[in-house]
């Protein structure tokens, strides 16, 4: 709530967003943890960080309105169909699922994938994905389903990287482009 309105805010008035910054920093240099001879600069900088945002948001509302908001509604066709994976999953084996309720199953399970800290390679996401399935499937297909999710929905975007990076590359590219760049580092220093 406080993060939306501070964006509103700064959006709609970008002098108020200054102001409080200013007065925050001054605030930290009564406190003792800005130097004095550091506040007028922390001041100017903060100050044109605002403004250069400000002036980004004014391009997004005029010049690029439309660029932007194909970039929104790309986002949300992309989420639909990534989310759509799980239940066309459950309806290819040939169950019947409430299509919205697994979509909306799948959206917590990605939610707490993206917050709750999990080391890679720890099967977090295909054990809570097992679960998912779970509630739609028989206990004995939900591992497989979850397997195949994860595949579907994440190495295959992985495995298309690899095919475009190694196209554009070449096989050996990325260690020419190394060693160009250890060349060209290597002469800068010289």
């Amino acid at each position: 709530v406080i993060a939306s309105f501070l964006l509103a805010v700064s959006i709609a008035r970008p002098h108020w967003i200054k102001r409080w910054s200013n007065g925050f920093l001054v605030r930290m240099k009564r406190m003792g943890i800005l130097k004095p001879r550091l506040l007028l600069g922390a001041a100017r900088w903060a100050s044109r960080e605002i403004d250069n945002y400000s002036t980004n948001i004014r391009l997004f509302q005029s010049t690029g309105k439309y660029w932007f908001m194909l970039s929104v509604l790309t986002a949300v066709v992309h989420l639909w169909v990534y989310l759509s994976i799980m239940p066309c999953l459950i309806m290819a084996a040939g169950f019947h699922v409430e299509y919205m309720q697994c979509m909306l199953a799948e959206s917590l399970l990605l939610f707490l994938l993206y917050f709750v800290p999990t080391l890679g390679g720890s099967g977090a996401a295909e054990g809570g994905a097992a679960a998912v399935f779970g509630l739609f499937v028989p206990w004995n297909l939900a591992g497989v389903m979850a397997v195949a999710w994860r595949l579907i929905s994440e190495y295959t975007g992985i495995a298309l990287g690899t095919i475009v990076a190694i196209k554009l590359l070449g096989w050996g590219g990325a260690e020419k482009v190394m060693k160009e760049e250890s060349e060209r580092l290597d002469n800068v220093g010289k």
